[in-house]
């Protein structure tokens, strides 16, 4: 992959490791940043004409690129429209309107400008001596962006090598997601800590693609200072609804400032002190069923209250370890009557319950790690639904459920880096109408989102700079119907993100559901999620198929779990995944390049199927060829069956159970006959005796019956690619869906749902929905 960022410079820059795998690339003469993965190469030199900076993705086996990302700038003068810009370009870059094929378009967001995204199909002539020349096609996508106020015009392009397309996308868009303009309005590092200005600009991004779609970067504002809209070590936010106003707690500027939900700025109150309405480092703010703002003073180990002007009210508290005292009281929250006030006493491990006016009820906690004990409690929040108190045991690095008096229910979450793990959970809050729990990850710099019996659900956010990304997320609060706020502590910023507002299976009930303690110990690991329950998002996105010298990746298709099943992947392109091979008998090896977070097994079966017109679904299926239990990281030898297009699926198994479906087009072109090729392979195995060759059979498909939906799904959509309606005929498949995606078949479908009439497994069944729909 490469990035190109334009304009002539050789200018030092500076370039900043970053813990996720990634470094940022910061040049001062163009005031741009972007990050990108550590095992890239970065060049300078010799570079096009509007390129800064070139990054790209480690070479292929034979010595080629294998994919690249550029971003040139360019200076477009004032007033110049997008449309203009993107005119401009297209007349730049191509000779003739034959030389490329725009396959889509959409706006966009880029840096916080209004931008346009192409997918196009470059055709390049490729000129070998003695031959004729021939023209190789690329896919691309390109985004083009203006900043009027500059006047400087950006423009981004993906590319890669035919079948790399979807392996590199991802890490494109963060690459993309990453890039920033540094402005004296956007740069933290450059803002000046005393800048006293009117209001900081919100950065906004209505369309960035994250591997998660379910929490879309929405908005952002806020750098490094003391004026209005700057932070400096923001602790909390906190929303008004009664009056649509947002309460942040800048912690190390001693005040509350007040935005709308938008992010512009309204007011603020506080200084640095110990009198009615002074901080001594503000921490976490709560606001009462009737709108009056409760902030925890921290150092000065008081609650203070106010109306929601920031006008003083009362406070109660003071430093001790007695009730209604404080040591560094951490968060507070409210039960919906506001009767009930839950204040973590973060410094004396424990919990304290208050009436509103501050009046002590009970307390609960001691340190330690056992069941129910607290390690620095550090925040709260209470489900009025259930009657359950949550609080992240931060210390502990885990989740702890109480009921309203104190009593202990349950608890999840050890201390590590994978899903449902945490390093110093900071905050949580609650979606009740959505039954689910968000958490700040602070020190993984992540936000994670369970069910309120705490099951894992998703998490996003990663170490940096960017749209998206955090460094130490503090604070979170949630405002319906789907909108997140996440203060972003060493970013000195608040970022808001878009929920998909999905209720999970959860449902609320008067009896707690227990959840079993994680304890992490060497002998013994008890994970407080169901083991039915298996992360699918961990099963690895690409499977390499190694032949000839030749590097030819299969994507995902789908997950199949305990009960459970993925979507299906709608964005394969079949010819991105297609390849050529010249034996009958090739030696082949399948692996995961990349690695995986679940430990492998093997290849649990292979179809093989000639591309042609058949009677039916189950005739493709049938007439196929099938190699079962083929072993990963080995090479093997596959006797196939028929020269000419063939589809390739793939099902390989994990050792927690799930299994991921890949799949592929080759075309066997040998000019051998099949017994000469034959007689050559006696040959070899005389030479090589570690070959492994594969003994083929007939499909079954009365056998394992989620497989062959999902291979008919597949074989259909091959076929129709290649202009066989096969699926048509019998209404099934994609013939009569949209080009190359699985879509729902509708009537026709529910008349014959082949296969799936004798599904009698809970997966399959599910399976045959994800298909459906």
């Amino acid at each position: 992959m490469v990035l190109f960022v334009s304009n002539f410079s050789f200018a030092v820059v500076e370039e900043k490791k970053q813990s996720t795998g990634f470094k940022t690339y910061t040049n001062p003469d163009y005031n741009i940043q972007i990050q990108y993965p550590k095992n890239w190469k970065k060049s300078e030199q010799d570079l096009p004409a509007h390129v800064l900076v070139q990054f790209t993705a480690p070479d292929a086996k034979d010595g080629s690129q294998t994919a690249g990302l550029m971003v040139g700038n360019y200076d477009v003068g004032n007033n110049t429209s997008l449309d203009e810009f993107v005119d401009f370009f297209f007349k730049d870059r191509y000779a003739e309107p034959s030389d490329y094929k725009v396959v889509s378009s959409s706006n966009t967001t880029f840096a916080g400008m209004n931008a346009r995204q192409f997918i196009v199909y470059d055709y390049e002539k490729v000129v070998i001596p003695g031959f004729s020349d021939s023209t190789s096609t690329v896919k691309v996508m390109r985004i083009f962006a203006v900043d009027n106020n500059t006047s400087n015009g950006y423009a981004i392009k993906y590319w890669s090598q035919p079948g790399l397309f979807n392996k590199y996308l991802k890490t494109a868009q963060k690459m993309t997601d990453s890039f920033g303009v540094m402005t004296g309005e956007t740069q933290n590092e450059l803002a000046p800590p005393e800048q006293n200005v009117k209001s900081q600009p919100v950065v906004k991004n209505d369309n960035l693609q994250f591997a998660n779609l379910d929490n879309k970067f929405s908005t952002k504002w806020g750098t490094l200072g003391s004026g209005n809209g700057q932070f400096h070590q923001p602790r909390d936010v906190a929303v008004n609804s009664l009056h649509g106003l947002l309460y942040v707690a800048d912690t190390l500027n001693n005040r509350i400032q007040v935005f709308d939900t938008d992010g512009n700025y309204v007011s603020e109150w506080g200084q640095q002190g110990t009198q009615d309405g002074q901080f001594n480092h503000p921490g976490n703010i709560g606001v009462s069923p009737w709108g009056d703002i409760y902030v925890t003073d921290t150092e000065n180990s008081r609650i203070q209250r106010f109306n929601s002007n920031g006008t003083f009210i009362s406070k109660w508290g003071g430093a001790g370890t007695e009730p209604n005292q404080f040591n560094l009281p951490g968060d507070i929250t409210f039960d919906s009557s506001g009767k009930s006030v839950f204040v973590t006493d973060t410094g004396n491990n424990r919990i304290q319950k208050f009436d509103s006016n501050g009046t002590f009820i009970s307390e609960w906690g001691t340190l330690g790690a056992e069941d129910g004990q607290l390690n620095h409690p550090a925040s709260i929040a209470f489900d009025d639904v259930n009657r359950i108190v949550y609080v992240s045991d931060s210390n502990n690095d885990r989740i702890q459920k109480f009921d309203s008096n104190g009593t202990f229910i349950s608890n999840w979450g050890i201390t590590g880096n994978q899903d449902g793990e945490f390093k110093r959970p900071t905050s949580i809050v609650l979606d009740i109408a959505n039954k689910v729990i968000y958490v700040t990850d602070t020190n993984n710099h992540r936000i994670q989102k369970f069910d309120l019996t705490g099951r894992f659900i998703s998490s996003w956010g990663s170490q940096g700079i960017g749209n998206g990304q955090f460094s130490r997320p503090v604070g979170i609060e949630f405002n319906p119907p789907n909108s997140v706020y996440i203060v972003d502590q060493e970013n000195n910023n608040v970022q808001t993100f878009a929920s998909s507002n999905k209720p999970t299976s959860s449902s609320p009930t008067n009896e707690p559901q227990n959840v079993e303690s994680q304890q992490n110990s060497e002998t013994n690991t008890d994970v407080s999620q169901p083991t039915s329950q298996i992360d699918l998002s961990k099963v690895p996105e690409v499977l390499t198929v190694s032949e000839g010298g030749n590097d030819n990746d299969f994507p995902l298709v789908i997950a199949l779990g305990n009960e459970q099943v993925s979507s299906a992947n709608n964005d394969i392109e079949i010819g991105d995944s297609s390849f050529e091979m010249s034996e009958w008998n090739p030696k082949m090896t399948f692996q995961f390049i990349e690695g995986s977070d679940t430990s492998l097994v093997n290849i649990k079966q292979i179809l093989v199927g000639q591309i042609k017109k058949y009677s039916s679904p189950q005739d493709a299926l049938e007439q196929a060829v099938l190699w079962q239990n083929v072993p990963l990281n080995q090479e093997v030898v596959l006797k196939l069956p028929d020269k000419g297009l063939n589809f390739m699926i793939v099902q390989a198994q994990f050792a927690n159970g799930t299994t991921g479906i890949y799949s592929g087009v080759f075309d066997l072109k040998s000019f051998l006959s099949k017994s000469d090729d034959a007689r050559l392979l006696k040959d070899d195995l005389k030479a090589n005796r570690d070959w492994k060759v594969m003994k083929s059979s007939k499909p079954n498909l009365k056998n394992n019956i989620e497989f062959w939906q999902v291979a008919q799904e597949i074989a259909c959509k091959d076929l129709k690619y290649y202009g066989f309606e096969t699926c048509a005929d019998t209404g099934t498949g994609t013939g009569t869906g949209t080009d190359n995606t699985f879509t729902s078949r509708g009537d026709d479908f529910q008349k014959t749902r082949p296969l799936c009439d004798t599904v009698t497994n809970q997966s399959a069944k599910d399976l045959c929905e994800t298909l459906l729909n």
